[in-house]
């Protein structure tokens, strides 16, 4: 029954011969795993794809329930490490798309006939920065909050229209629902669409022009070497696999910390952009105010310019990295200052100021949890108790632990259990030690196995 399925819908879609014409296509000899990054980066966006679809089935697109809904996401089976891999492969994503285009500018594989081809690689490499700062507010916590209020004053420097872009992307006078539900259909409709429209245009012209190949293959001329099927797609599975392995220790070894709502009112936390906008982010503290638009929008968009007009200013013949291509050292010093200043920007400076408690106050908590989490409980216990790497499970923890002896732990942990690495919570009032205790009986019963 299957092979006939698959037979009436070969016969319709002639899914055999796209994969026989595609596995025969010839590569260039000499082709290796430098060549992998394009299709590295295609599986990175559906992997970002799939994954981006199970964290819709939580997320709630709302400031008052953004950081909750994934707060339940991540007490779910799976969730946090779903939400891990999403967040660690937006990231990769972004440095291989990155990478991408570098392997083809200096192997000059922009080169005619395939001008068009990097052109539409440059407007795929926006809509991925796009994607990721789009993404970066829809937690609605203080980092994506603050992140995104730097990237939308930088979008009003433009001139012209730049209160227009950013009253648009805010949806009013302020940040708020508008803007997170602008940004939620950005991120999971607009920018997706036109990424998958981008994407098969960039596969045909790859499929139709074929591979520039290695700097040993001349520009015009063909040097056929191998078939794509098995080397090639042997090598880009591999590929595709070491990075999902990453990616996916990225997310078990350094988990996501739920993290408490965005505070507007809030005048300690500093804003900070992604780190993929650190190096403009940096550049702007050398510029003074007046230049201020010049530096934020007018540099940025003639060098997305000069990006697209490659093909047509670095037209000399040869595929040497830098000999004879002023255009290719322009390019190095360009990328050695967007890494020199991203550097200069230096660590987040609000890991200091951050609240401890690793998720927010979840509706109707009582006021033992609200003080679980508002102290710094949940740093090294979790904000459901549940255990970190950091502090032991509380569940069932204090089962033949009376009241007497919880009070007296809090004001001296240490002298009740030598050894103990907890800090004293002696600066609480009496009422707010017994409501701690009470929170802690209280989620002992909710875990007993009885």
């Amino acid at each position: 029954m299957l092979k006939g399925m698959w037979l009436w819908l070969d016969a319709r879609l002639q899914v055999r011969e796209l994969l026989r014409t595609e596995g025969a296509r010839e590569l260039p000899a000499g082709t290796g795993w430098l060549f992998v990054l394009g299709s590295l980066a295609l599986s990175t966006f559906l992997v970002l794809v799939v994954t981006g679809v199970l964290i819709l089935f939580v997320y709630i697109p709302s400031p008052d329930h953004a950081a909750d809904s994934l707060y339940y996401l991540h007490q779910m089976n799976f969730g946090r490490f779903i939400h891990g891999v999403h967040h660690w492969g937006a990231s990769a994503m972004i440095v291989i798309v990155f990478l991408h285009l570098l392997r083809v500018f200096f192997f000059k594989a922009f080169a005619r006939p395939r001008e068009l081809t990097w052109i539409v690689g440059i407007v795929l490499l926006l809509f991925t920065l796009a994607m990721g700062f789009t993404g970066f507010l829809l937690p609605w916590d203080p980092e994506g909050y603050w992140g995104t209020v730097v990237g939308l004053h930088i979008a009003e420097q433009s001139p012209l229209v730049g209160g227009i872009v950013g009253t648009l992307l805010r949806g009013g006078a302020v940040m708020g629902t508008q803007t997170l539900s602008r940004f939620f259909a950005l991120h999971v409709a607009v920018l997706p669409a036109l990424m998958v429209v981008f994407i098969v245009i960039h596969l045909r012209l790859v499929s139709k022009l074929g591979s520039a190949g290695p700097l040993s293959t001349p520009l015009r001329g063909k040097d056929s070497g191998f078939a794509f099927f098995p080397r090639q797609v042997l090598r880009d599975a591999t590929a595709a696999l070491v990075v999902l392995l990453l990616i996916s220790a990225l997310a078990m070894l350094l988990p996501l910390a739920d993290r408490p709502p965005a505070d507007p009112t809030d005048t300690q936390y500093i804003p900070r952009p992604p780190w993929y906008f650190l190096s403009l982010f940096q550049f702007l503290r050398y510029v003074p105010g007046r230049l201020e638009p010049i530096a934020a929008v007018v540099i940025p968009g003639l060098i997305v310019l000069f990006l697209l007009l490659v093909p047509f200013i670095d037209r000399r013949p040869g595929r040497a990295y830098l000999k004879g291509r002023p255009v290719a050292w322009l390019v190095s010093a360009g990328v050695a200052l967007a890494i020199t200043l991203g550097v200069l920007a230096g660590p987040n400076p609000n890991t200091a100021i951050s609240p401890l408690a690793t998720g927010p106050v979840p509706p109707g908590a009582d006021a033992g949890q609200q003080l679980y989490l508002s102290v710094g409980c949940g740093f090294c216990h979790g904000s459901d108790a549940g255990g970190t790497k950091d502090g032991p499970s509380l569940h069932k923890a204090v089962l033949y632990r009376d009241r007497p002896w919880l009070l007296a732990h809090f004001k001296d942990p240490a002298g009740l259990v030598p050894g103990s690495t907890m800090k004293k919570f002696d600066w609480l009032t009496d009422d707010e030690l017994h409501q701690l205790v009470d929170h802690l009986i209280q989620i002992n019963r909710e875990n007993r196995p009885w």
